[in-house]
């Protein structure tokens, strides 16, 4: 599913270059915890290593949800 996502952003950057004036926006809502693609591990490996937690962007909010 992150494939996809991310297909879907590229596509919509690239026709936010070349349009006249549409503005897109693109939304990842949520991180299903246990799923596949989470993010949870890296950012547990980065505490556990002393680190820093990365996030792709400063403005970047994010939120997670059970999939129970």
């Amino acid at each position: 599913m992150g494939a996809t996502k991310r297909s879907a952003e590229m596509v919509l950057q690239a026709l936010s270059k070349s349009s006249n004036g549409t503005r897109f926006n693109m939304v990842r809502f949520g991180n299903v915890l246990d799923f596949t693609g989470l993010v949870i591990p890296l950012f547990k490996k980065q505490i556990k290593a002393g680190g820093l937690v990365t996030v792709t962007d400063k403005k970047i909010i994010r939120y997670f949800m059970d999939h129970t």
